[in-house]
Parts: C-alpha cells; sequence; structure tokens
C-alpha cells in the first residue's frame, strides 16, 4: 500500500482540483499540514471536513500556514444527546476560534432526519453560521440502519427554509467553491 503523501504525486494529472480529507477525524493526522501543503504545491484545493473539536486558535493558525482552502463541520443539534455529541454548545466557542482567525473559507452544515429531535436545531445552526460570516450547507442524515426516511412535515418546513436562505449568488458560489452542494 502506497502512503497518502505519495499518492497525492499523480492526481493533479488526472485533473483533480480539489482534494478534501474526511472520515474518522482528518486533523489527528500527524502529518496533515504537511499534506495539506503538498497538495497547495501542486495549485490544487485543500479542504478538511472535521467534527470541529480540535480547533484551538494555534491549529487554526497553523492550518492557515499550511495553505487549507475550506473547512467544514456538521453540526447535529443544539444540546449534546445519546445520538450525537456535535453540538453548537460545544462547537460554538469553535466557531468564534474560526471566526477570529480563519483565513480559510467555512461551511457549517446542520442536518435532518434520523435521530434528530429537534428540527428546529438546523436552522438556528444555519442562523448562527451565517451570523458569524460563514456558509451554510444543510443536509439529510439516515437513520441508526443505514436508511433515509422522508421527511416529516416540520422537517420539511425547516428544509425548506433554510435551503432557501442557503441559495443566494453569493451564497451558491462560495458552497460550489468548497466543493459543498447544499
Amino acid at each position: 500500500r502506497r502512503p497518502l503523501a505519495s499518492s497525492l504525486a499523480w492526481k493533479p494529472e488526472l485533473g483533480t482540483s480539489v482534494v478534501a480529507f474526511s472520515g474518522g477525524e482528518p486533523m489527528l493526522h500527524p502529518d496533515l499540514d504537511e499534506l495539506i501543503r503538498r497538495i497547495r504545491r501542486r495549485r490544487m484545493m485543500a479542504g478538511l471536513i472535521t467534527n470541529g473539536y480540535f480547533l484551538v486558535p494555534k491549529r487554526i493558525q497553523e492550518l492557515n500556514r499550511a495553505g487549507l482552502d475550506f473547512l467544514q463541520i456538521s453540526i447535529d443539534n443544539l444540546e449534546p444527546d445519546e445520538v450525537s455529541k456535535k453540538s453548537l454548545r460545544l462547537l460554538d466557542r469553535k466557531l468564534q476560534h474560526l471566526k477570529e482567525h480563519a483565513t480559510f473559507d467555512v461551511n457549517i452544515n446542520s442536518v435532518l432526519g434520523g435521530g434528530i429531535r429537534n428540527p428546529e436545531d438546523a436552522r438556528t445552526i444555519n442562523n448562527r453560521a451565517r451570523q458569524l460570516g460563514f456558509s451554510t450547507s444543510i443536509g439529510i442524515i439516515h437513520d441508526g440502519a443505514g436508511r433515509l426516511k422522508p421527511l416529516g412535515a416540520a422537517e420539511r418546513a425547516v428544509y425548506n427554509d433554510v435551503s432557501a436562505a442557503i441559495s443566494g449568488p453569493w451564497q451558491v458560489f462560495k458552497n460550489l467553491y468548497s466543493g459543498i452542494r447544499s
């Protein structure tokens, strides 16, 4: 198996323009900053999808220096519960750190669907993200069995309202630039 760093050498020749690290928690990778620098040296965009827990000012500044282009955090609810600890209450300070220190684009994704008790949380999360100047997106997550279920009336109303708020030309441009589809 080839190390991740060596496999990046051939991607630009295949027409790759964006490399985003996700899955598990990419900020735990010991060579993340060097991988980002290698991507940027090859004139590709470097992105990161993270749970946000490791975003302290010093780490954000290191990501700036590495050349990170965009970062996304998915926030599932306002208060942590047994389904998800990725809550606005636990992550809001991290969002403030990003606002104060990040030179890269930030997208905050909220979710509806399986296991999310209060669909209004998605609206509140998106409003907070926009208040901080971040782009936003909304997704529908699967249930514990891996299935997508139809949205109920309350979920559909929130989805439509939040989607309408992210459909402006500048918002769509930022999401496309970040490789994020709303």
